[in-house]
């Protein structure tokens, strides 16, 4: 009989990692709100296929996303700036040359970003153009943004855990504690990845396993010691469950928030709401 117990706690555990939308109660207040996590550059059509999203969404007093500043605040941040061209003077020869070949087409002038932000930049183009994230009928490439757009077209009040300046100075903290060499590095690692012809299987591989649900949110695993994760997932934990405590809410932030021992999942547990995996069949 004990085996049998262990056997479904097993099967029970394994099927909890098949979904990216998750049930945080406050059961002293009678809330329920739903946080899902996200892949921040996969187009609308994945959303749309997963009916639940839209459906909790809309069910929701309150929307809560990482930013929710317009995408003209960001371009504006960016425009103010005196070219400083970072970029040029921390690359090969070889390595900006394929960086004005990829960013031809691009609306952000390359001179005015720091190193870091055209890692997040390279990073973003590696998953649409090799890992695919995007359909041809996609009319948005942003999955927090497309939620975004439908929160405001109902009317849902809108929260921001952070403003894009704020987003701006904390990828500049991370720079300054990776140091030139190895920012460098990582933007001629995907440099590369991106004038290739050859595979990238394992680098996209994370990414086809959260458009099939076989997540492992990894629970029991500590996490690093580091300002984009575990630092944002402290500052944002407060404000969270005051909001869910009060209104019947929507989270979305990206995936990663989720995971680990210091994951805003886990987080919620440790401040006493019940928290559950929402499991869905058929994208219904």
């Amino acid at each position: 009989m004990k085996s049998v117990i262990v056997f479904v706690l097993l099967f029970n555990n394994c099927l909890a990692q098949n979904t990216i939308i998750w049930e945080v109660s406050d059961t002293i207040n009678n809330k329920k709100s739903f946080i899902v996590g996200t892949y921040h550059h996969i187009g609308n059509s994945f959303v749309d296929s997963i009916k639940i999203i839209r459906k909790t969404l809309l069910s929701a007093e309150v929307a809560v996303f990482e930013s929710i500043d317009d995408r003209e605040v960001l371009s504006n941040l960016l425009q103010q700036r005196t070219a400083q061209n970072e970029i040029k003077k921390l690359l090969s020869k070889q390595d900006y040359k394929k960086l004005k070949s990829i960013s031809k087409n691009w609306e952000i002038d390359i001179a005015t970003l720091k190193p870091i932000e055209l890692l997040v930049v390279l990073r973003r183009e590696f998953q649409i153009q090799k890992c695919r994230t995007l359909k041809p009928a996609d009319a948005w490439d942003h999955f927090d943004n497309y939620l975004i757009d439908i929160a405001k077209k109902n009317t849902i009040e809108l929260v921001g855990l952070e403003t894009d300046s704020i987003q701006l100075s904390i990828l500049k903290e991370i720079q300054d504690s990776w140091g030139a060499e190895a920012v460098s590095q990582e933007i001629s690692y995907w440099l590369s990845t991106l004038t290739s012809n050859q595979s990238w299987y394992e680098e996209c591989e994370p990414t086809l396993q959260y458009q099939k649900l076989e997540i492992d949110y990894e629970f029991t695993t500590d996490c690093e010691d580091d300002i984009l994760n575990k630092g944002r997932n402290e500052q944002w934990i407060a404000k969270l469950t005051e909001i869910v405590s009060t209104k019947n809410s929507f989270i979305a932030v990206g995936l990663l928030h989720l995971k680990y021992q210091c994951g805003l999942l886990e987080s919620f547990r440790k401040y006493g709401f019940v928290v559950k995996p929402v499991i869905f069949v058929n994208n219904n």
